[in-house]
């Protein structure tokens, strides 16, 4: 998938601050459905058992966790030379 990636920035000419645009965008209007609940209709709450009991899980716990400023210091994770760095 990250080499995937790589290949659509080049073949669309795709720089590291239009990719670091899109993905904050993405990001803040992902986080503004949820805030908003417009993503109710596609969720479903499931039971997960852990070691001491059995838990409800209804809410995706990592939305609203992501460090943009530490994101932009992170080096290309698939292409030496590439921009997709985070995924």
């Amino acid at each position: 998938m990250g080499n995937f990636a790589e290949g659509c920035a080049k073949n669309h000419q795709l720089n590291r601050a239009e990719q670091d645009a899109f993905a904050k965008q993405s990001y803040v209007k992902a986080l503004k459905a949820i805030e908003t609940n417009a993503f109710n209709a596609e969720m479903v709450p499931i039971s997960v058992k852990t070691k001491k009991r059995e838990v409800l899980v209804s809410v995706d716990e990592k939305p609203g966790r992501a460090d943009f400023e530490k994101a932009l210091k992170l080096k290309p994770a698939f292409e030496k030379e590439g921009d997709n760095y985070r995924l």
